[in-house]
């Protein structure tokens, strides 16, 4: 049951977002816009807790020096510099 209502939650917000493009005179703007922001919102926590999860699963490989610690430290500067590029 909660997975076919998760289901329907979802078309549900799809057709509200695809309804607003095709006919925005139906007033469905305000929906739209809070469940755009609310996925933004959503995203932006999931990037973030993915990057803590890679970082420590690299960190912890360097340390235990599993694997080739040279290229977890690759992927951690790689990423450290894309974040700094992306923030200046």
């Amino acid at each position: 049951m909660r997975r076919v209502l998760g289901v329907v939650l979802v078309a549900l917000a799809g057709l509200i977002i695809v309804l607003d493009g095709f006919a925005p005179t139906l007033g469905l703007a305000p929906f739209r816009r809070a469940l755009v922001e609310g996925a933004v919102i959503l995203s932006a926590f999931a990037l973030l807790a993915g990057v803590i999860n890679l970082l420590g699963w690299h960190l912890r490989r360097m340390r235990a020096r599993e694997g080739s610690p040279a290229l977890s430290a690759l992927l951690i500067l790689a990423l450290l510099a894309t974040a700094a590029s992306a923030i200046a």
